[in-house]
């Protein structure tokens, strides 16, 4: 019983959940006081500002420049669509343009003629002049004889 390996030790030295050794053996670190010093760093990379800013300016341009014109444009071919065909005549197309007028006109000998007029409604200056040339008539089909019929056979 006086075996060393087996000694107990008295309940009076043992505390619950600790091992005395355990707190001798690992000192704890000292607490350093002195406050780290702030660094800047930054938060995205040169190459990630440089393209958001391309893009950025990219949908600026779309926004001020490319979409008012489109929306002009929209605007001017709808009222150009609901416009009442009043001015236009079977032989003549008026087109109204922010530009102007132009009018496509057929005239009876086949000649095609483009003219422009400015905003204000002056004087049309013709742009293109195009002469179909005329086919000679076409020669009359032949008529074809009348078709012969038998005359009936007589039955008995």
């Amino acid at each position: 019983m006086t075996d060393p390996r087996q000694q107990r030790l008295d309940e009076k030295t043992i505390t619950p959940g600790i091992v005395p050794d355990v707190h001798e053996a690992m000192p704890l670190a000292p607490v350093d006081t002195a406050p780290t010093p702030y660094v800047r760093e930054p938060l995205f990379s040169k190459k990630v500002l440089a393209g958001w800013a391309l893009g950025t300016l990219m949908v600026w341009f779309a926004i001020t420049v490319v979409v008012p014109e489109i929306v002009r444009s929209v605007k001017a071919e709808v009222r150009t669509r609901m416009a009442e065909p009043e001015t236009n005549t079977p032989g003549e197309k008026v087109i109204e343009t922010p530009a102007g007028r132009i009018t496509i006109r057929r005239d009876a000998a086949g000649t095609i003629v483009v003219e422009r007029s400015a905003p204000g409604g002056g004087q049309a200056t013709p742009i293109v002049t195009v002469t179909t040339p005329q086919a000679a008539p076409a020669p009359p089909a032949p008529v074809a004889p009348p078709p012969v019929v038998p005359p009936p056979s007589p039955t008995n």
